[in-house]
């Protein structure tokens, strides 16, 4: 019949000079009682495929326990059958109980039927150790014949392994260690008597030095691994840690090695012969590219920053730079407004908002400021004219002011949240010990088309306000106070709306969760609220209502 992974077809095995207990298979299962069985199994390498009971009477047990007989396939001779063998080859190894007493080495590339000389149980007790005599652990020892396994066993810490096999016969012995078949040489297991074998390999240790281009120890993870081509059965050996940038590999038979580092796409190999090198000192490869943008407190381009990046006390230079953990310090004037930590493991471009403060609200305030004040002292206005060139100041300045801010303290650090008009954006800070940094608010575009349209309506708004005062028309003075309104209920829904996502209001106070990069989240009790330009703006529209009073009725009717 055919089968998954190649042609199957049966096989039967009749273990010869094999005496046991007659029926002692059933006796087992109708007495409950273990009564030593002859059994066969098949198996490739080191693993067993197949089993099955020798016996001259076939017999199956069924799922409720009863035991039904094949009498027509009755037979004077012990078999073990196997109907269903996968094509392939195999060594075939007769037990009687725990005892293996027999082993023959067999392809099956069709029905078949094999005899099985059985015999005795031989024993060899290795051991493997090194050349100052203590045992090496996790050898592999086998015995081979005609260059089929019919034994194997690792050693255990002390060195030590037990083989078992057929006896009388003569064996391949065969030792392999990391990879390296260290003895083969032939052994006789005679019939009544333990054999002791000791193999002696020459071992040493291999101490691996790693830096980076810094001449630090690399600052991530990374495992270098040796191998050889001399090995019997490539194997990839893994060093000890035994501290940063250092590594051993312990007990490695003499011969010629390739060191191997390797992180992402990065690889760095050496050549080594043991036991004539046992350090080697190897330069970690990896470097990545690092660009750092300083931005002021409203998340914009500042120049005249000097920026410093530093690891373990070693000042970096260039942009390209070795995995690991590195400091930033931005400082502008002699003082420091950045700064915070980052871990490089790729190219990065890290955008850092420190606490500079940029230098156009100061400036535009004080124009409005003087223009207003001119304004008032040379054209000697009436009281309503100065109460609208107040508001037209206001609103000309709201846009300059964050509109709504957020404040929060705890646990060693300060956060700061503020809404701006311009540039449109929500840009937090937070200072900590050793940290100053913040980040601009990835915000759905429609915020900031809100944030862009109240600004532009706070201008139209003054702008109003001017027109009104130059041509003394208050119908123009009444489209500024609605503009203004406007401008002030436009930012209120949709900041009401934006907070109830983060805050769950537009005013109030509780416990949130902030996240900056360069630090782990936290949970402080903040407060927020609308800040400056948006009370800028009402008392915008209070001047300018207070200013049409007299006649605001009869500027709405002519209207």
């Amino acid at each position: 019949s055919g089968g998954g992974g190649g042609q199957s077809y049966s096989l039967t095995v009749f273990p010869r000079l094999a005496p046991s207990v007659p029926f002692s298979s059933e006796l087992s299962i109708i007495t409950g009682r273990k009564i030593p069985s002859l059994r066969a199994e098949l198996w490739q390498n080191d693993s067993s495929v197949y089993s099955a009971a020798c016996g001259r009477l076939p017999f199956a047990v069924s799922p409720d326990g009863g035991i039904s007989f094949d009498w027509r396939n009755f037979t004077l001779a012990k078999k073990a059958f196997f109907p269903d063998v996968k094509e392939g080859n195999y060594v075939i190894k007769i037990f009687r109980g725990e005892k293996y007493i027999g082993a023959k080495e067999v392809s099956v590339d069709g029905d078949k039927s094999v005899s099985v000389m059985c015999g005795f149980e031989g024993k060899a007790d290795m051991s493997v150790v090194d050349q100052s005599g203590n045992g090496i652990e996790n050898a592999c020892v086998f015995l081979e014949k005609n260059g089929a396994m019919y034994s194997c066993n690792s050693t255990d810490s002390s060195g030590g392994a037990v083989l078992r096999a057929p006896s009388p016969g003569i064996y391949s012995l065969k030792v392999v260690y990391r990879g390296f078949l260290v003895r083969d040489e032939n052994i006789r297991l005679p019939a009544f008597r333990r054999v002791e074998a000791v193999v002696d390999v020459g071992v040493s240790d291999l101490t691996v030095r790693v830096a980076d281009r810094l001449g630090l120890p690399p600052g991530v993870e990374i495992d270098p691994t040796l191998t050889s081509d001399s090995m019997e059965k490539r194997t990839i050996i893994h060093g000890e840690a035994t501290s940063r940038g250092e590594y051993v590999f312990r007990g490695l038979p003499s011969a010629d090695y390739t060191v191997t580092l390797e992180y992402k796409s990065f690889t760095a190999s050496r050549d080594v012969r043991l036991p004539d090198e046992t350090e080697v000192n190897m330069i970690f490869p990896a470097v990545y590219s690092l660009s750092i943008h300083p931005l002021n407190s409203r998340g914009m381009k500042m120049g005249g920053a000097g920026i410093s990046l530093e690891r373990e006390g070693i000042d970096v230079s260039g942009n390209n730079v070795p995995p690991g953990s590195y400091g930033i310090t931005v400082k502008k004037g002699g003082k420091t407004v950045g700064e915070r930590d980052i871990f490089i493991t790729g190219d990065m471009e890290v955008d850092m908002v420190t606490e500079e403060n940029p230098s156009f609200p100061a400036v535009i305030s004080a124009a409005v400021v003087i223009l207003a004040a001119l304004a008032i002292l040379l054209k000697k206005p009436s009281l309503n004219q100065v109460l609208m060139i107040a508001a037209a100041a206001m609103l000309l300045l709201s846009p300059v002011y964050p509109w709504w801010h957020m404040e929060g303290r705890g646990g060693g650090m300060t956060i700061s949240t503020g809404v701006y008009l311009i540039p449109a954006r929500m840009v937090t800070t937070g200072r900590a010990e050793g940290f100053m940094n913040g980040e601009v608010a990835s915000m759905p575009s429609v915020f900031g088309t809100m944030l862009i349209s109240v600004a532009l309506l706070a201008v139209l708004a003054a702008a109003a306000a001017g027109i009104s005062i130059i041509f003394k028309n208050k119908r123009v003075a009444a489209i500024a106070v609605m503009v203004a309104l406007s401008a002030v209920v436009v930012f209120s829904y949709g900041m009401s709306r934006t907070g109830a996502a983060m805050t769950g209001s537009f005013l109030g106070s509780g416990d949130i969760s902030i996240s900056l990069p360069g630090i782990g989240a936290s949970t402080l009790p903040c407060r927020w609220s609308p800040a400056g330009g948006y009370y800028l703006s009402i008392a915008a529209i209070v001047l300018l209502v207070l200013s049409l009073a007299p006649q605001f009725p009869k500027v709405l009717k002519r209207g």
